[in-house]
């Protein structure tokens, strides 16, 4: 019951730090270009010049990643807890997606933070490239992973009813929409994206705070 009521709690947590991350992004955006950050961020140079006049921008971003990467565990150990009884099969993987997901946005976090600095008043452009390419890459298979972790999450719901049913179809569609944004690149799919689990994690708060056992029904 208590790691239930602590993933509601950091199920709100996740919800602040999305925001907060956002809004660094934001600062960020109009230096290197489209507010799609990831698919603009191998252009070493306007990446170089933003880093150089908001390092601390770039510093700030990098313990939110490592703590977005902890929410994503935690709340999937909690849900485990929760309906591991009726689904322990996908419980168990969507706990495998979490671990997956909080490993590489630490990867990202401490690579970014070490990269950043070392390619600062670098002339050799195609290396900060290949850097960003590859920082990118684990970037991308991060929210993939959390995309299945919230998918398996809302199946497992939908077939233990554990959660809400309404809850349960917008944790299923926020999984769906993780891989979604990826075929389709653009602000309003990012914007839904964020829209379904902003609502997902926090409705999923007052459940596990106000219920922090399960009502089969």
């Amino acid at each position: 019951m208590k790691l239930q009521k602590l993933g509601g709690w950091t199920a709100i947590g996740l919800v602040c730090v999305s925001i907060t991350s956002a809004a660094l992004l934001s600062r960020i955006g109009p230096r290197i270009g489209p507010a799609d950050f990831a698919a603009i961020s191998i252009d070493p140079v306007k990446m170089a010049a933003a880093y150089a006049a908001l390092p601390g921008v770039f510093n700030a971003l990098l313990p939110f990643s490592i703590l977005r990467g902890i929410c994503a565990l935690l709340i999937a150990l909690a849900l485990r807890e929760r309906m591991q009884a009726g689904a322990p099969v996908l419980m168990r993987l969507s706990v495998i997606a979490a671990s997956a997901c909080a490993a590489m946005l630490s990867i990202v976090a401490i690579a970014a933070m070490l990269g950043h600095a070392s390619f600062a008043g670098s002339v050799d452009m195609s290396a900060y490239r290949a850097f960003l390419v590859m920082l990118n890459g684990i970037n991308a298979t991060a929210i993939n992973a959390f995309g299945w972790e919230l998918l398996i999450i809302g199946w497992a719901a939908l077939s233990t009813r554990a959660l809400p049913r309404i809850l349960s179809c917008f944790i299923f569609a926020a999984g769906v929409a993780h891989f979604i944004q990826f075929a389709f690149i653009h602000p309003s799919v990012m914007a839904a994206r964020g829209v379904l689990a902003g609502i997902s994690m926090i409705w999923l708060a007052v459940v596990l705070l106000r219920n922090p056992e399960p009502v089969t029904a």
